[in-house]
């Protein structure tokens, strides 16, 4: 099993000797709020005399994860209630299942209040790229200004279909690969910090390390965004070539240094203090993501439509139109991954909010700083391309990637990749 720890700018996947669900004592339920025990009683139809056996029922992780995600709605108001307050009822608690896809880990399965999409609008969340969550669509909370971190909530595609769920997401710019995006315990001092501490919960261990965001001045980024002329297109002369031939020698050569000319000089890494892994050079880090990307050394891809697939979002929204580069392909379906003009994306969805929750610049991010960097430097020289991950012997992800130009070639800035 492997334990995901993430830090402010990368994680690192180290093996741990034990899974991270015995390495957790779960939460004493006498400890749960009011609100907590009515949701649970309802769940294990249990009274409140009988629901502690029920409690114990479940593992470590799945108290972890209803305790930690239902205090964290409580935790966040909604203008006349806090979150908690538009769930009606919990209907599944999915805690640590090693072996399983992220997506089906460490999440809260409810059903939703007729109004609670409304609430969440109108505290002015931004809609989530729910890829891996067929049938739904949802908001997300943006802490930090970052549009990876956070609170997010789902709700069914389907009129009158109140089901839904919520979790948490810890997971930053290049932190890949690993489940325990979600996972509270692995995440357990960036949660108190955003939520506070969960009453009834000790953590068995304690994981630090060394800070990988550099301070100097030197690594100063951009703190205003200059207004964009969206009416001026983009250029996208030669992105198509570039990011196909990059797949292409990721995912089916498999060929990881010849992909080292394609990542840009101005990309993430340039603020990571690698030296704090014991690594030489950020070109180490990118060789290890790109490898990572396979569960297996011996997987191999015959073509990239065994390895990646995209399907058009649902942001419950008829106003959002996504321009796509590669749109012959994607209107016949015949599209692997989609090349997409940022300046058509919902605000707050793959960047930084520029209104609503979340804009408040004093409080991002290095990652939400930098991502605010690219679309302010690279204005129409800057491209957002998505796909999710299928192949046998690939971890399933959806994956976005920020590709800018340099000089005369379109280089690769920014990767994440999200359950």
């Amino acid at each position: 099993m492997q334990l995901c720890i993430r830090t402010a700018l990368l994680a690192t996947c180290l093996a741990m000797s034990l899974p991270v669900r015995s390495q957790t004592l779960g939460v004493d339920y006498t400890r749960l709020t009011l609100g907590q025990h009515s949701l649970f009683q309802a769940l294990a139809k249990c009274g409140p005399a009988d629901c502690e056996p029920e409690w114990s029922k479940h593992s470590s992780s799945e108290q972890l994860e209803f305790a930690g995600e239902t205090q964290a709605l409580s935790a966040v108001s909604l203008k006349t209630a806090d979150a908690l307050q538009a769930v009606d009822s919990v209907a599944h608690i999915h805690g640590s299942v090693p072996g399983q896809k992220s997506a089906l880990q460490f999440n809260v399965e409810s059903y939703w209040k007729a109004d609670a999409e409304s609430r969440f609008k109108a505290a002015r969340w931004h809609r989530h790229w729910a890829a891996l969550h067929e049938g739904q669509h949802g908001s997300q909370e943006n802490r930090e200004g970052n549009p990876f971190l956070g609170l997010v909530v789902l709700f069914s595609d389907k009129a009158g279909d109140y089901s839904g769920q919520f979790h948490t997401g810890f997971r930053s710019l290049f932190a890949q690969y690993c489940p325990d995006n979600g996972n509270i315990a692995a995440n357990y001092p960036k949660y108190a910090e955003w939520y506070g501490k969960i009453d009834g919960f000790w953590p068995i261990f304690q994981l630090s390390f060394q800070g990988l965001v550099r301070q100097d001045s030197r690594f100063a980024l951009p703190q205003q965004t200059e207004s964009r002329n969206v009416s001026e297109p983009s250029s996208s002369e030669g992105i198509q070539l570039a990011v196909k031939s990059f797949l292409d020698t990721w995912y089916v050569n498999r060929q990881y240094g010849d992909l080292l000319p394609q990542i840009a000089n101005d990309n993430a890494y340039v603020l990571a203090n690698v030296e704090a892994l014991g690594l030489k050079s950020s070109r180490t880090v990118w060789v290890r993501l790109f490898s990572d990307a396979f569960e297996t050394s011996n997987s191999r891809i015959e073509s990239l439509r065994d390895a990646l697939r995209f399907e058009v979002p649902s942001f419950a929204d008829p106003g959002v139109h996504l321009k796509y580069v590669n749109n012959d392909d994607i209107e016949h379906g015949n599209a692997q991954y989609a090349i997409i003009d940022p300046d058509s994306l919902p605000d707050g969805t793959l960047f930084p909010a520029m209104e609503g929750l979340g804009n408040d610049r004093n409080e991002w991010d290095i990652q939400a700083q930098f991502l605010d960097h690219l679309r302010t430097t690279y204005r129409k020289q800057l491209f957002v391309v998505v796909y999710t991950t299928h192949g046998s012997g690939l971890v399933n992800e959806t994956v976005f990637q920020y590709w800018i130009r340099e000089g005369d070639s379109w280089k690769l800035a920014a990767f994440q990749g999200t359950e």
